[in-house]
């Protein structure tokens, strides 16, 4: 996307515009456990009384992803032409309820979705339409934590102060239940540990970061504990005070550099945007931030993963959406967008992101954006910070810091970039063009009422030899024939007496004799020379971004390092000596680079858009034989470039910010990387056209002369 700073404009990605489900396979039935004289027996509405506890409310919000789920599969299967009698019908089919919800305590196990649509008040779908509205509805819905971002008193409208963080944390630590066991500060692990003691979670919560901060909230402990701290900070008794304080304890337990100094990306003491995390997946940083917290005894190992995503939930929840695609990477332009979709949802919905999928935020970021303008524009400028200082392109410092000249020029640079990886797409999806193809265009330009005859060999190509006096004395044929007009066109000739002839009337022969000449031939070679070009210009781009996302020590590798390039050759041994059948050489590169005499390998696969680590044994000459097929890794040297590949550069520790895209270093190992990638690109007569006349001309020595 094209990112800019104007309040005026609206962020827009490329998401899918419909949210129907995918289609069930035909004549897949609803699933209804009850028969029709059971579930005529169930209730059509209940009154159910409000949820109080968290495990009703998350048991409720299980409830609605459900029936939401239910109401999707029946819109599928009913179709856009459903009556509306048949959608009645499906209503009656039954549903399994969670058993820790309130609907539970009031309808039982089982219920219709009728009855459960109509006693929270909802009118019931009439319609494909209405059956999809309400369904994706529910399931929306059901992606709200019913504590919202889990801050507490932290995400309040006017949140606790820093005199009063202070003193919620001072009570925290020394809250003791009992004068014979432990306070919070003497307990190892803190906060989360002391609760986990008195709380009986199973292994598979454990297991479960989310669940076992669930679990420990709702615990009756910590419930006390919020109530404690409620009454000691004097704070007002409301329906959620007591979790709120509850949650703001935790935060500030294991986060209390943040009370007099919070900081946008510094959580617990902890860089998010720390240069280690450029080109990492969001997984590698939460075990970062895990391993930390433990590290600075903020909490114990086994509730690591919780803090981590009770801090995360709050402060960046962009990092724990679900099935982010690998190649979306802290500091790349996809995580751009994925972090300013992410924070737009939120806040509209605090506590949404963490529960959604990375498909679901992307298609949700549409709407969510021009939801509000004020808070999208300063979402994007916070994240294309993140993207400058990642890249380089910005130095690291607090976001109010940096001047308009400096967020100018990182606007410019994102953009520029985007706009070359746009224009590598399109070059890489743009057909190579063929004689063929450029041929039939000329000819349908010059005769578009002979177009069914293009292809049809009636025509012989002659020349008019002339004495001495330049009387014509005869005209031999000087290409084999019968030709196409397509054959023609393709050709090329360029004989100063060409001639035609045929003895098909339906030819327009006169006006082809008035201009014999076709410009298809060099046409093509313009366009597939320019295409070739745009494909290496858009293999380089490539390579460059690639290199640009990799962790900061190994962009420095190849900034820095002695860089040499091997590739596999492959062959098959004949049945003589010096007989070989010589295989397509492998197109995935091996690169080696030594830093300070240690050696580090790389392959990089341009198909698969991947530079990956591999032993430094793979990078070296090498020849390994398996039965007749022989297998070679040869040095390859770039012609451009081998006097600034060879030699290892100077690293010191003021070096200068590595921008790895807009270096010269990068830019020769993108051009050797490009000049390899096209090297397989068709050349072959397929796309120059192989021209009948010289298969002819081989298969027929020689040539009739035809009067005329």
């Amino acid at each position: 996307m094209t990112i800019t700073l104007d309040s005026r404009a609206r962020t827009t990605f490329d998401t899918t515009s419909s949210q129907q489900p995918a289609p069930l396979a035909t004549g897949t039935p609803v699933s209804n456990d009850k028969t029709p004289d059971q579930t005529a027996s169930l209730p059509t509405i209940v009154f159910v009384p409000e949820a109080v506890t968290l495990k009703e409310k998350l048991a409720h919000k299980r409830n609605l992803k459900t029936i939401g789920q239910k109401l999707e599969d029946i819109a599928r299967l009913l179709g856009p032409n459903a009556s509306k009698a048949q959608v009645q019908k499906e209503l009656k089919a039954t549903v399994v309820i969670h058993p820790d919800s309130a609907f539970y305590k009031v309808a039982g196990g089982t219920t219709t979705l009728e009855c459960f649509i109509n006693s929270y008040d909802k009118f019931l779908p009439d319609s494909q339409y209405t059956l999809t509205g309400l369904g994706g509805a529910f399931v929306q819905r059901s992606l709200e934590h019913p504590l919202g971002n889990l801050g507490g008193a932290l995400s309040w409208p006017v949140p606790l102060s820093t005199d009063e963080q202070r003193r919620l944390r001072l009570f925290t630590l020394s809250y003791g239940d009992a004068p014979d066991k432990p306070l919070v500060m003497q307990t190892k692990g803190l906060l989360l540990e002391f609760l986990r003691q008195r709380a009986s979670l199973p292994p598979e919560t454990l297991r479960d970061p989310i669940s076992t901060v669930n679990a420990l909230i709702g615990s009756p402990d910590a419930q006390r504990l919020g109530k404690n701290l409620q009454e000691q900070m004097q704070g007002l008794p409301t329906e959620s005070s007591v979790t709120d304080y509850l949650l703001a304890a935790l935060n500030v337990q294991l986060d209390p550099e943040s009370i007099a100094n919070p900081q946008r990306n510094i959580i617990a003491g902890f860089d998010l945007a720390s240069a280690e995390h450029q080109g990492m997946p969001a997984s590698v940083v939460i075990d970062a931030l895990s391993t930390h917290l433990v590290k600075e005894k903020k909490t114990s190992p086994e509730l690591a993963g919780a803090a981590a995503h009770l801090l995360l939930a709050t402060r960046a929840p962009v990092f724990l959406i679900k099935d982010i695609p690998g190649s979306v990477t802290y500091g790349s332009p996809a995580w751009v967008n994925l972090a300013v979709a992410a924070a737009t949802i939120e806040a509209q919905t605090p506590g949404k992101v963490p529960n959604m999928s990375f498909a679901e935020v992307m298609l949700a970021a549409r709407s969510a954006g021009v939801a509000d303008p004020a808070v999208t524009e300063a979402v994007k400028r916070e994240a294309l910070i993140d993207w400058g200082v990642a890249n380089s392109v910005l130095a690291k410092k607090a976001d109010a810091a940096y001047t308009a000249e400096e967020l100018t020029t990182l606007v410019t640079t994102f953009n520029a970039r985007n706009s070359l990886m746009t224009s590598a797409t399109q070059a890489f999806e743009k057909d190579i063009p063929s004689r063929r193809e450029v041929a039939l265009a000329e000819l349908k330009t010059r005769f578009p009422d002979h177009e069914a005859m293009f292809e049809e060999r009636l025509i012989h190509v002659l020349t008019k030899r002339r004495n001495s006096n330049g009387v014509v004395v005869e005209t031999p044929v000087i290409e084999v024939g019968p030709h196409s007009m397509l054959d023609i066109a393709m050709m090329g000739l360029t004989n100063a007496d060409l001639h035609f002839s045929t003895r098909d009337s339906r030819v327009p022969l006169a006006t082809l004799n008035a201009n014999p000449y076709f410009g298809a031939p060099a046409k093509f070679e313009s366009q597939f020379n320019d295409t070739i070009q745009e494909k290496k210009e858009a293999v380089s781009t490539s390579i460059k971004h690639l290199i640009a996302q990799l962790p900061a020590q190994d962009r420095k590798k190849f900034e820095y390092g002695k860089v040499t390039f091997y590739q596999t050759h492959s062959h098959q041994l004949g049945a003589g000596f010096f007989a070989k059948t010589a295989f397509p050489i492998d197109q995935k590169l091996l690169v080696r680079t030594e830093v300070n005499g240690r050696a580090t390998a790389y392959e990089i696969d341009f198909n698969a858009g991947r530079i990956l680590e591999v032993p430094e044994v793979l990078a070296q000459p090498d020849s390994t034989r398996h039965a007749k097929l022989v297998y070679e890794t040869k040095a390859f040297t770039p012609k451009a470039s081998a006097a600034n590949l060879s030699d290892e550069q100077s690293l010191s520790s003021d070096s200068p910010r590595l921008d790895s895209f807009s270096s010269a270093r990068t830019q020769y190992i993108a051009d050797a990387l490009s000049s390899i990638s096209t090297s397989t690109i068709p050349l072959s007569s397929n796309r120059r056209g192989a021209l009948p006349l010289r298969t002819r001309i081989a298969r027929e020595p020689k040539s009739p002369t035809i009067s005329y």
